[in-house]
């Protein structure tokens, strides 16, 4: 029997609903779903740092655009929390764990982003330390010259022999390595140096004078900021595992660094330049210089630290009469100047933790721009350097009691002298671990 038109017609739209069936079951077949992952042991525990990551074995059918490790104090932590941002893709990554406080148990988990939302791994826990090393560098005069120290928990070992004049200027502990920057006298030059472990190693030669101010260990990289004579100048100097570059902006007979800060692939320096007569404060990054000061009044960039996207800088600027300095400091360009209570305050160092600044100088600690005095003012000092281990403030300074400077650490306000007062004494650099 031949068919007929509508027999046809019904024969085609089952067809039509049959494909129609089999296109729905391949979109739903082919729908994007979370990511799938693992989470990688927890290594590198201190007191306030740890690291761990993870492993994407699957994107979930769309690409990842966000990943890393989250934290927090309970079980379960999530993005809500804290977290790191590790790039994007599937495979293998890790993360640095930041801003723990000492003695605590913390929960991870790595996660991946994709469009069907964010996926974790299995959750790990581990325990900060608890315990606390406090390191110092800086020097002490044994009666004729100063002697380069490191003091570790409040127990002094010389760096020098004390036959020619020697500073410890700045510390940074790596694992088990310590690393300490500054100078020693050569009898005619001063000689830019490190010590890692007490082992000295000259970054400068004996014709040329040269400081090394600040130490910075990224990996396997050590890089030291400092300055160096170059015949009838004085040029910053970023040394990389003992290799210079010189650094320089509008002048080519002053520059000075002061500090160095490195994240992932950027090195970043602060210091100044004798620009049109005047000390103008320079922020290097990858030796490209920025100008942070804009007006005609003396200005120095004395400490850089760098969290996330932010880079801050602290320094002091002449007020304009001559007569004091303001301490002050930049974010991302952007000044913010501190109270001035005692006039000449200096805004030497600066930390970041979290969301919270903090900056020493003078006899005074700022967070977030509010100061609170270290001493009684009955005596005049310093606040050299600050470092913030989880919830504890650790300030290095000195202080004068009308006879001799005493190399000092302030923890959370409360001073501990490092030397006993016989002989001048200060205190440079601070580093918790």
């Amino acid at each position: 029997m031949k068919p007929t038109k509508k027999i046809i017609l019904l024969a085609l739209a089952g067809c039509l609903a049959i494909t129609s069936c089999k296109k729905g079951n391949n979109t739903i077949l082919s729908a994007t779903i979370m990511p799938t992952l693992t989470t990688t042991s927890i290594t590198g525990i201190t007191g306030t740092t740890a690291q761990s990551g993870g492993n994407i074995t699957s994107d979930g059918g769309d690409a990842v655009t966000a990943r890393g490790v989250c934290w927090y104090t309970t079980s379960g932590p999530a993005i809500v929390n804290s977290k790191t941002t590790d790039g994007a893709g599937i495979g293998a990554f890790t993360g640095a764990i930041t801003g723990l406080r000492a003695g605590t148990t913390y929960y991870v988990r790595a996660y991946a982003t994709n469009s069907a939302g964010s996926a974790y791994g299995n959750e790990l826990s581990f325990t900060s330390s608890a315990t606390q090393d406090v390191y110092v560098a800086g020097y002490e005069n044994n009666g004729l010259k100063d002697v380069a120290n490191l003091w570790k928990n409040g127990v002094a070992i010389s760096l020098t022999n004390g036959s020619n004049n020697a500073r410890a200027k700045s510390v940074y502990v790596s694992g088990t390595d310590v690393y300490v920057a500054g100078y020693e006298n050569n009898g005619i030059k001063d000689v830019a140096k490190i010590w890692k472990n007490g082992v000295t190693y000259s970054l400068t030669n004996a014709s040329n004078s040269g400081w090394a101010n600040s130490v910075f260990v990224s990996g396997i990289d050590v890089y030291v900021a400092g300055w160096e004579e170059d015949g009838p100048s004085h040029t910053a100097k970023v040394w990389k595992n003992g290799v210079a570059t010189s650094l320089i902006y509008g002048s080519i007979s002053y520059t000075d660094a002061s500090s160095v800060f490195v994240l992932g692939t950027d090195v970043y320096v602060a210091g100044w330049d004798n620009n049109i007569s005047r000390w103008a404060a320079v922020i290097w990054k990858n030796g490209v210089a920025t100008l942070l000061s804009t007006n005609t009044n003396y200005c120095y960039a004395r400490s850089v630290f760098v969290s996330g996207p932010d880079v801050y800088v602290a320094g002091i600027e002449n007020n304009g009469s001559g007569t004091y300095y303001v301490p002050k400091f930049w974010k991302n360009g952007l000044a913010t100047y501190l109270n001035n209570v005692n006039n000449d305050d200096m805004a030497n160092s600066i930390f970041v933790s979290g969301t919270d600044v903090y900056v020493s100088g003078g006899f005074r600690v700022w967070k977030n721009g509010v100061g609170s005095v270290l001493a009684n003012g009955a005596n005049y000092g310093d606040a050299t350097s600050i470092f913030v281990y989880g919830t504890d403030v650790f300030v290095a300074g000195y202080e004068y009691n009308g006879t001799k400077t005493f190399a000092k650490v302030w923890k959370n306000g409360v001073a501990t002298s490092l030397t006993n007062g016989s002989n001048n004494a200060v205190a440079n650099s601070i580093f918790v671990k």
